[in-house]
């Protein structure tokens, strides 16, 4: 069973970070990042909390992401900033339940697409964009976005120049 989650999973989702961070540990070695209680403890706390989150768990994982709108536009974009799902869970299911729980809201509540970006090197970048391809999702390097409007082609290039406009055409 998929719902929001709230400050009374805490504990569950906090959990599930530490676990996170040991797994990527054990990938890398040689360049693992620290894992610091209290930032984690309080990064968590304030995703739960904050006015635009989207944040839902299962029984064997969660996604805590948000709407966020560009620092140059008013247009609003659902941005998943973590999802897990415990090893022996990890057949698609979860995973996919997860996803459509976090898209149908951001779509819900007016954002135009869905950015998933995986730049912090801790999961498979390849693994990761094959899985949302199956959900629309678009690869553009490490960022998968899922337009959630049909007539939002704002970037239907994968490369944004600042010398173009939203069209694509030069700027004059």
């Amino acid at each position: 069973m998929i719902r929001r989650a709230t400050m009374g999973d805490f504990g569950a989702v906090y959990a599930m970070a530490e676990a996170y961070h040991k797994e990527y540990r054990a990938k890398m070695k040689h360049a693992a990042l620290g894992f610091e209680w209290q930032k984690c403890a309080s990064q968590i706390y304030n995703w739960l909390h904050a006015e635009g989150s989207i944040n839902y768990i299962a029984d064997h994982g969660c996604i805590l992401g948000e709407i966020a709108e560009p620092w140059f536009s008013s247009d609003k974009l659902g941005q998943p900033f973590w999802c897990y799902v415990w090893p022996e869970y990890r057949n698609g299911i979860v995973f996919r339940s997860l996803v459509k729980a976090f898209v149908e809201e951001a779509k819900n509540r007016g954002a135009v697409y869905v950015i998933w970006d995986d730049s912090n090197g801790m999961t498979d970048t390849r693994m990761i964009s094959k899985f949302l391809g199956l959900f629309g999702f678009r690869a553009t390097g490490n960022v998968n976005k899922l337009f959630l409007e049909e007539n939002y082609h704002a970037y239907d290039n994968p490369v944004y120049s600042p010398y173009c406009g939203r069209s694509g055409a030069a700027l004059e």
